[in-house]
């Protein structure tokens, strides 16, 4: 996620859907969006992927490449039916409206205010997002190149049992 190339992506995304999405809300804000949430999305997953099993187990190496495409081929498959399928559409807002709501809760009891309600999310159901999806490959060509340096792997977890 230190990469250069995904800082930018997170910055585009943030300043977009915060302050463009706000001004202007037009099709390039949308399609803006959807490039750098995909771009980016995948690389958080493995990011959290690696970080909880650090954390929990102890294990120091990076991912296989074949889990980052195994995200990234998930990632397009979500985000194409999300986009076709009315279903799909609701149920994803009614998960990242869940998803939130965890997020507003320390807010609301710092600033003493009652429990928060769950934020409606919008969604833009629009075919025309899927010409986002090449930007997949910015994921892919992140991951392996994070993926084929060198880690700071233990000698003794290196070593074959």
């Amino acid at each position: 996620m230190l990469n250069p190339v995904a800082v930018v992506f997170l910055v585009v995304l943030v300043a977009n859907d915060q302050l463009a999405k706000r001004s202007f809300h037009n099709a390039i804000t949308g399609k803006l969006s959807d490039v750098a949430g995909l771009a980016l999305f995948p690389l958080v997953v493995v990011a959290m992927f690696e970080a909880a099993r650090r954390i929990v187990i102890g294990i120091r190496w990076p991912l296989r490449q074949h889990v980052l495409l195994g995200v990234i081929v998930a990632t397009g498959l979500v985000f194409t039916i999300v986009k076709v399928w009315p279903p799909a559409g609701a149920l994803y807002r009614s998960a990242y409206s869940v998803a939130q709501w965890p997020l507003d809760l320390p807010g609301s009891m710092l600033w003493g205010g009652d429990l928060p309600g769950l934020r409606t999310v919008v969604l833009a159901r629009d075919s025309t997002d899927l010409l986002a999806l090449p930007a997949l490959a910015i994921a892919w060509l992140i991951g392996r190149r994070v993926m084929a340096r060198p880690s700071d792997v233990d000698e003794r977890e290196s070593a074959p049992a």
